[in-house]
């Protein structure tokens, strides 16, 4: 079965990172393109020019610290060279993978490769009558844009079987924010002892 990750707004460690992008600003200097970046850094969907991508970033943990797959800041997600080859073995050019370098003004030192991770892939599976979803306030009759209930103590996720074919790493279409990797990678991390977010089982129905 599918696992859906939580990545919610959190901003506790391990998870979230604390960072702030280095010359980003002076490199791609219209805000409107810089937030159009961050927008798909949170909702993915489409690639990101590797010109206008961020090349490094400086975060407040040391990086000898930082676990291998983390978010930080405008939602964007970063994983190391193991966490890259592992997602590759099963989803290969399924994503989108960008270098940037993380840095920290404490002192540690990290021989790992760091890739900003851009999730390509969508589904269309949820099935929202069984599930503990919302519509965004805007899209309350036609849920064009919706979310799920990560935190409600009842939650539950009924998926079409569509959501077992395909991309083994997903976003789900409509729901900003929404992640979820197949049993079958996510047997691969338990493997190699790579803690992902928080993660719980969706349902399947035929």
């Amino acid at each position: 079965m599918p696992w859906v990750l939580t990545l919610g707004k959190s901003t506790q460690p391990p998870e979230f990172q604390m960072g702030k992008w280095v010359d980003w600003e002076k490199k791609v200097s219209p805000i409107e393109k810089r937030a159009a970046i961050s927008m798909i850094f949170h909702g993915g969907g489409k690639k990101i020019s590797s010109d206008d991508a961020p090349k490094s970033i400086e975060v407040e943990t040391p990086v000898c610290d930082l676990p291998d797959i983390f978010t930080s800041c405008d939602g964007v997600k970063i994983i190391s060279d193991r966490v890259k080859s592992l997602i590759e073995t099963k989803a290969r050019d399924e994503n989108q993978t960008l270098p940037i370098q993380v840095t920290s003004s404490t002192p540690g030192t990290d021989k790992r490769t760091w890739y900003i991770l851009n999730i390509l892939p969508e589904k269309k599976s949820i099935i929202r009558e069984k599930s503990t979803v919302r519509p965004h306030a805007a899209y309350q009759d036609t849920w064009k844009v919706a979310y799920i209930k990560h935190r409600d103590a009842g939650r539950k996720l009924v998926l079409n079987a569509g959501a077992l074919i395909g991309s083994h790493f997903w976003r789900e279409e409509g729901y900003p924010g929404s992640l979820f990797i197949s049993d079958e990678l996510k047997e691969d991390f338990d493997k190699e002892g790579i803690d992902l977010y928080d993660t719980w089982r969706a349902d399947i129905i035929d």
